[in-house]
């Protein structure tokens, strides 16, 4: 690919829920505004644009940069800089693609084939988030501007000309679909949510359409706690280190944002004790994680983390495999197309600079 006559390569380095567990994705995961992560990105030798994406499932780097043969670093080592985490301990999880397999490869993350949940409802949002986040800081333009606006569209054709659409969940909903195997039903039972971001908003939701008898939200602002509470029909309850919150809780599902777990394992012991024999069940959709792994070994306390959830969606998206097999053909059509339009715009660069070398090589034979 020549841009502005440099050649340039579109790439994504990345991890996801395909290659590297929770444990290891949750140390790669960047804060809710990547500006400052976009720009230190975007000076990194050889890198000429930038996009994070950093979701539930994965963290992507779609960068617009000089081919190797410029004997540039690029992208390539930055994760592991700025997380300080040593190359030996990801190298094996992590992928490299390059321009027709990198569109490709995002082309079919906005389409939502490359999700947990087949079709998954929130990544198209994630993408325009993580595009509009590099515009604003400045770290997008040209053939990266093009390729996202590519990329929406196709998720978008995805939805409206195949029966993906109709498929589609969120891990939210996957979560409060796995109570069903442990729970018959969940009238008469309590939840509760802890978290009140998007995540939190949806699993809330599912969970009253559910049937559950009682919802409890829980936050460590208990404004914040009633401001939730009253959009989802539930009950506001204030987080303490003691999660005394949880005594009549059947169910509690974490969809926190912090950096470390909030619920310890010698918090929840004492609370285990005292619910005797009566189960509690524990799903964690969080990246980073917010309850202590070590929480699923008390009696009675079954903990169900988003790779958990995995599993059972892959066995779900193979009832779809028509679906698949159309919303594959869709974005093959589009990836050949934006392969075309680079083509052109190579064509086009080199077109115009051929006329001033013809009219020198001219003005020298005519003298």
């Amino acid at each position: 690919m020549l841009v502005d006559n440099q050649v340039m390569r579109i790439t994504i380095t990345g991890l996801s829920h395909r290659t590297a567990p929770v444990g290891l994705r949750e140390r790669f995961a960047f804060d809710a505004d990547p500006a400052q992560a976009l720009q230190e990105l975007r000076r990194c030798d050889g890198v000429h644009g930038a996009v994070i994406l950093s979701t539930c499932n994965r963290v992507e780097l779609v960068t617009l940069e000089e081919a190797p043969a410029a004997g540039k670093s690029g992208s390539a080592s930055f994760l592991g800089q700025w997380f300080g985490i040593p190359e030996a301990e990801y190298i094996d999880y992590i992928y490299r693609l390059h321009d027709d397999q990198a569109v490709r490869h995002l082309f079919r993350v906005a389409a939502g084939l490359d999700s947990m949940v087949l079709g998954e409802a929130q990544i198209l949002g994630q993408v325009r988030r993580a595009y509009l986040s590099s515009q604003e800081a400045g770290t997008s333009g040209g053939h990266l501007c093009r390729l996202f606006e590519r990329a929406l569209e196709t998720g978008k054709r995805v939805r409206t000309s195949t029966t993906i659409g109709r498929h589609a969940g969120t891990v939210p909903h996957a979560a409060v679909d796995l109570t069903k195997t442990v729970f018959r039903s969940l009238e008469g039972r309590t939840a509760a949510v802890l978290g009140r971001g998007e995540a939190g908003q949806m699993a809330a939701q599912r969970l009253q359409r559910a049937g559950v008898s009682r919802l409890l939200v829980v936050n460590r602002c208990l404004e914040a706690a009633e401001r939730f509470a009253a959009s989802v029909g539930g009950e506001p309850r204030l987080f303490d280190e003691e999660l005394s919150f949880l005594h009549d809780v059947d169910l509690l599902l974490c969809c926190s944002r912090t950096p470390y777990p909030v619920v310890g394992v010698e918090a929840m012991r004492p609370i285990a004790q005292q619910r005797g024999e009566r189960l509690l069940l524990v799903i964690d959709i969080s990246v980073p994680r917010g309850v202590d792994t070590a929480v699923g070994s008390l009696d009675n306390v079954l903990r169900y983390d988003i790779d958990d959830l995995q599993a059972r969606m892959e066995e779900a998206s193979l009832e779809h495999a028509a679906a698949v097999a159309q919303a594959t053909d869709l974005v093959e059509n589009e990836t050949t197309a934006f392969s075309d339009w680079c083509t052109a715009r190579r064509r086009g660069s080199v077109a115009r600079t051929r006329p001033a070398r013809a009219t020198e090589t001219d003005a020298v034979e005519a003298g």
